[in-house]
């Protein structure tokens, strides 16, 4: 995982680049990042999310979910959510310290990244779509 400052021109990989976790400290990832407020959100397939300084990457905090991860982290409302391959939706308040405000069952597969619309949050696990919102 690397952190570029783009504002560079040509190849800046190695002339504008800000920080890097490795192999020894970051396993692979299908995962985007999400970042709010200077903190990055991300996982890697092994199950781990990690929540990083923007500013370093060194890690504030780190979760595992115990489960493999094809989804990215979203913020959204002050949390992030992130589905597993458990079926697992995780909800963690956002900032420098680990804090789980909800954990939810949708009993299958989540391989997607969660949504979130018009106050209505949106999760596809492998064969649904849900929209959850308030009535």
């Amino acid at each position: 995982l690397y952190c570029i400052d783009a504002t560079g021109t040509g190849d800046v990989t190695t002339t504008h680049q800000v920080w890097h976790r490795g192999d020894d400290d970051f396993g692979r990832t299908m995962s985007t990042a999400a970042v709010k407020d200077g903190i990055v959100y991300i996982t890697d397939l092994a199950g781990i999310l990690y929540a990083l300084d923007a500013a370093t990457g060194k890690a504030f905090w780190t979760h595992d979910l115990e489960s493999a991860m094809w989804s990215s982290p979203m913020w959204a409302d002050g949390k992030i959510y992130l589905g597993d391959e458990n079926g697992k939706i995780t909800i963690f308040a956002h900032g420098k310290a680990k804090k789980i405000v909800n954990t939810v069952d949708m009993d299958e597969p989540v391989y997607a990244t969660p949504v979130a619309a018009n106050g209505v949050l949106f999760v596809a696990t492998k064969s649904k779509i849900y929209a959850i919102g308030k009535k």
